[in-house]
This record gives C-alpha cells, sequence and structure tokens, in this order.
C-alpha cells in the first residue's frame, strides 16, 4: 500500500484483485479495454541501479515482529502486483524496496492483529470471501466452455445496436427568458428583450445576462439548458435553436407567456460510427453477453435452488435509489443479496470501469450474481468439483489486511477528536439532514400530436403559477393524472421520478416546472412544499464526518496509521542488505 494509492475509499479488492477475481462482467470489460498483462518471463528488469533479476532471495532486508522480510518475499509481492519491473520505472530503487517492505509488513501486522481479535470473522468480509470462491469455482467450471465473439457475433451486434452508433447533432443551448406583465405593454418587454440581445451581440456574456435577466427556473444554472437535439423542444423553438449559428443569439421569440432568446454556445455534428470504429465496444459488448449467456446456460443445467427470487428490476432500481438497504433483491438457497449490497458492488464497479461502465450495469450485474450462484452452490457439493485457485485464499488476506487498515484508521481519528469537530464545523451543511420537498405531478398521454401537447404545457405555465388554471382542470383538459409525490428527500424522489428532483431545487412553492417527456407521457411537476437542511449536531453526524473526512483526507490518515502500525510492530530496515542487493 503505497503512500500515492491508499487508500481512496475503495473495495477491499485492489485493482489486480478486479481484474482476477471480480465478476464475470468486470472480467469482460477489462479484458476488453486494456488487453492482456504481460506474463512473468516477459517483465523486463528496471534500469538503473543494476538488476535484481538474479539477486539472491534469502537476502533479509527488514524485521518486524513476525520475522524476517526477504528479498524472496518482497519479489514475489512484487510480481503478484502486476508491476511491469522488478524496481521503479523512476525514481530511487533502494526507496521502492523500503516502500516495498514496509507494505509487507504492513499488510502481515494487520493480518495477525485482525485475526488475533476475531476480525476475520466480520460478516462483510464472509461476504467477500464468498464471492472470490463463487467466482474462482465457477470460472474453473467454465473454462472448457469458450465464448462466442466471432466476427458474425459483431456484425449482428452492430445491427442490433444501430441507433448507438448514430450520434444527432446536438447543441448547447442557454435561454432567457421575460414574462408578460400586468399594466407593462408587450411591446416594452419585447424592447427589454432586444436591449439585452444587443449586450450579447456587443460582447456581453449571453449567461451573464440570463443569470441577472432571466425569469425562468434555468437562470440557477445561468440560463444554461445544456445539450439538446431536435425534439427536445416544440417544433417551433427547434426550427429556431437548430437554425441558429454558434454564439450568435435568436431574435425575440414571443409565446403565450412571454418573449424569449436563445443562444448556442457550442454545437457537436451528426455523425455515424463506422463498424472498425465500434470494433472496441461491439467487443466488450459481445463478451459480457457472451459472459452472461455462458453462465446462464450452465445455471440452468444444474438442479435449481430453493427458494429463487428476483425482485422485478423497477423495484431493485427504487430500493437501491432511496436507500433501502435491507431490502432482499436476490434469494438463492442459503444466499440473500440486499439492496444495500448490490449498491456497493455496483459502486466499486462503476470506479474500477469509469467510463467503460455500460448504463445497464446494475441489471446486468444483478443477473450474473444469480446464475454464478445458482452454480456455485451446486459445485460446493460436488466430490469431482474444481478447484479454486490457491490465489483465492491469498486474496482472502489482502481484503482482510485492508479491511482493518480502515479499522485502525478510524482509531487513529478517535484518539483525536479535535480534527473531528474540525471538520465538522467546516462543513455544516455536508452533514446536514436532507432538504424534504412535496411535488404534484400531472402525467399526459402523448396521443397522435405530442409537439402540440408539449406546447400547450409550455404556454400554460404562467397560468398555473398565477392560479388563473388549475392543475385539476388541465388534467381533465388533457386526459392526464394528477398524483402527490409526498414529503421525501431528493434521493427519495429520485426513485420514482428521476428528473423531478432537479426541479425540486429550482421551484418556488406554488410553481410548476417546464413539461418533459417520459416514456409513454408529458410530466409536469408542482412544488408545493420544501424544506431546507438542518445542520445536525456532531453527536448525530459523526459516522458521516468520519467518512467523509477519511474521504477527503484518506492518504495523510492512512500515512500517519501505517507508520504507527510499523513502529508497534517493531519494523526496521536493513540498508547495509539492500545496499548489497544493488550492487
Amino acid at each position: 500500500m503505497t503512500e500515492t494509492t491508499e487508500p481512496r475509499r475503495r473495495s477491499a479488492l485492489t485493482k489486480k484483485t478486479a481484474a482476477l477475481f471480480a465478476t464475470a462482467l468486470l472480467a469482460a470489460l477489462l479484458t476488453a479495454a486494456c488487453g492482456d498483462r504481460p506474463s512473468t518471463t516477459e517483465r523486463e528488469a528496471p534500469t538503473g541501479e543494476g538488476s535484481l533479476i538474479d539477486a539472491d532471495p534469502e537476502i533479509v532486508v527488514a524485521r518486524d515482529a513476525m520475522g524476517e522480510i526477504t528479498w524472496g518475499l518482497l519479489d514475489a509481492r512484487a510480481l503478484e502486483s502486476g508491476a511491469p519491473r522488478r524496481g521503479p520505472i523512476e525514481g530511487d530503487t533502494a526507496d521502492w524496496i523500503a516502500e516495498l517492505a514496509r507494505q509487507v509488513s504492513l499488510e502481515r501486522l494487520l493480518i495477525a492483529e485482525a485475526e488475533l481479535i476475531g476480525a476475520d470473522r466480520d460478516p462483510e468480509l464472509a461476504r467477500r470471501e464468498r464471492q472470490l470462491q463463487r467466482t474462482a469455482l465457477t470460472e474453473a467450471f467454465l473454462a472448457d466452455r469458450p465464448l462466442d465473439l466471432d466476427e458474425d457475433r459483431l456484425r449482428a451486434l452492430y445491427a442490433d445496436l444501430e441507433d448507438r452508433f448514430v450520434r444527432p447533432e446536438r447543441r448547447r443551448v442557454v435561454h432567457l427568458f421575460k414574462r408578460w406583465r400586468p399594466g407593462i405593454e408587450r411591446a416594452d418587454i419585447v424592447a427589454e428583450l432586444q436591449s439585452l440581445r444587443k449586450k450579447a451581440l456587443e460582447g456581453v456574456s449571453f449567461e451573464q445576462l440570463a443569470a441577472s435577466e432571466s425569469e425562468s427556473e434555468a437562470r440557477h444554472s445561468n440560463g444554461v439548458l445544456g445539450f439538446v437535439e431536435r425534439g427536445n423542444f416544440s417544433e417551433d423553438f427547434d426550427r429556431v435553436v437548430f437554425a441558429l449559428p454558434a454564439e450568435t443569439p435568436s431574435d425575440v421569440i414571443e409565446t403565450t407567456d412571454g418573449g424569449h432568446l436563445f443562444y448556442v454556445s457550442n454545437i457537436l455534428e451528426a455523425r455515424s460510427i463506422r463498424f472498425d470504429e465500434a470494433r472496441p465496444l461491439l467487443r466488450r459488448e459481445a463478451m459480457i453477453q457472451a459472459q452472461l449467456e455462458r453462465l446462464e446456460q450452465a445455471a440452468n443445467e444444474v438442479p435449481r435452488p430453493e427458494p429463487l427470487a428476483v425482485a422485478p428490476p423497477d423495484l431493485v432500481r427504487r430500493a437501491v435509489a432511496s436507500g433501502r438497504r435491507d431490502a432482499v433483491v436476490l434469494e438463492v438457497g442459503d444466499f440473500r443479496l440486499t439492496a444495500g449490497e448490490l449498491a456497493a458492488q455496483v459502486a466499486t464497479l462503476r470506479r474500477e470501469l469509469g467510463g467503460q461502465a455500460p448504463p445497464d450495469l446494475m441489471p446486468r450485474l444483478l443477473a450474473e450474481i444469480r446464475w454464478r450462484e445458482m452454480l456455485f452452490q451446486h459445485l460446493r457439493d460436488q466430490p469431482d468439483a474444481p478447484e479454486a485457485p490457491e490465489q483465492v485464499e491469498l486474496l482472502r488476506r489482502r481484503q482482510l489486511a485492508e479491511s482493518f487498515a480502515e479499522r485502525r484508521m478510524r482509531r487513529w481519528l478517535d484518539r483525536r477528536p479535535e480534527l473531528i469537530e474540525a471538520h465538522h464545523r467546516a462543513h455544516p451543511l455536508r452533514f446536514a439532514t436532507p432538504p424534504r420537498v412535496a411535488l404534484t405531478r400531472l402525467a399526459a398521454p402523448l396521443g397522435n400530436r405530442p409537439t402540440q401537447t408539449m406546447a400547450r404545457l409550455e404556454d400554460v405555465r404562467t397560468r398555473l403559477d398565477a392560479g388563473t388554471l388549475t392543475l385539476e382542470t388541465l388534467a381533465e383538459e388533457l386526459g392526464g393524472e394528477l398524483d402527490l409525490l409526498d414529503e421525501r428527500t431528493p434521493r427519495q424522489l429520485a426513485a420514482d421520478e428521476p428528473r423531478a428532483a432537479r426541479f425540486a431545487t429550482l421551484l418556488e412553492p406554488g410553481e410548476h416546472s417546464p413539461p418533459v417527456r417520459r416514456d409513454d407521457r408529458l410530466v409536469l411537476f408542482r412544488l408545493e412544499s420544501r424544506r431546507e437542511p438542518t445542520p445536525r449536531p456532531l453527536a448525530l453526524a459523526r459516522e458521516a464526518v468520519l467518512e467523509d473526512l477519511l474521504a477527503q483526507d484518506g492518504a495523510r490518515i492512512f500515512r500517519e496509521m501505517r507508520d504507527e502500525v510499523l513502529a508497534e510492530g517493531g519494523f526496521a530496515l536493513d540498508d547495509e542488505a539492500i545496499a548489497r542487493l544493488l550492487n
């Protein structure tokens, strides 16, 4: 665990562990994205201070309470961690050896302490160990079943996913709006807008003008509506926005609500991705599909465990988004997976994969766990079951060390309450109760003329805000339905209505959102009430403060904890032995 990489509040699995023993989905994605690692025999010797390839593995370079730390032990650790060289790519080789010795010593001292107090029996570690065993055993069983990744499959997949490889023109749009106001001539408001347009043409930032002058909800984001495609607006607005040259404000557009100015700050041209360009993505997608198909086929060939139950996708999504961590989303024989555990695994994979993570990662991961667990429960009871690789025990111990390192970091913080108190004082709103909002939702059918329905909803917002038209009347006119989304946090709201959470932060009570399209409906929201965040005392927020402090300042805390453990464990380097090793 080096100072530059530990810890980042990640899963206990290292990247090497993820590449070897994470889910089949992760393995497929990493293989497609990164290719194969060089084998041990292909790795090069370090440049600089002499080669370590032929160094005596029995040379003792350090000691601690657990005994000697030899060069052979360090060399094995360096290769095991996936290092491309037996030595640093740059920097001082002696310092690299010393740091490697600290890593090995810290890990074994932490494991010894964890086992002494029984921390190795922690339920979370047991879950992780089962995950390692499940993946290793099922992968060994599936080893003789080849994956179908031929050219025909890639081309068929390209045809099936054709829409994903056509990128329509997108424009980053900024909006400035002025309402018609009682007692003021419409021509005067148009003149105000024309004056603002002139300022923009003279070089004044359109976003600054929108932030200070606009009367729409978008003023809170400098008028920025984001990147839009054709069809995001009404037909009239589409015609204006997609005819505008970049960085030129539109003429004033008059509607029943008021006058509008649009500004396009950036244009992403439409383009199609050719098959050859899409091949890496197609191969990755084909590998994921093939992995899941292979797992499903094998799982369906073994006896069905009882019970076997999977929550519907909508319930899974809502349970994860709303934070119902104890809700069971998968039950296979003696195995239970909760929404909290699924969310943690999804978060880990997203961190590992970054931009390579597919949008439907959660349902794919849930399916992968289901098939793999069905197969695992059958295989573990078979006398001729394939043996899991030796690395499983190694990785189990590595997980124990990293998990206990976090416990030691928390202990280090517990002895320094002034740091916890200072962090709480510095970020009061970060540890406040979340805001709570109540909304009324109008959901209207698209009908045969969705553009006109969208325009109708846009045009009546002023009347709705003024109270001269009610949502009940509008719902009856459009054949829509009204629902009260009672008081809830933005996270809870997002589980039911993902787009409502954004409007809830922009609207004032009694105001109505712009209409948005959701599946086969047009949806509009009215904010009924909002309770603002309330700072929580440290006694109630302490766990959240600890989590945040570890996330923000984890590298420094880890260094302090590491030095403390090594000192307690009697760690000592032998500088003369390291010098002999390099000569």
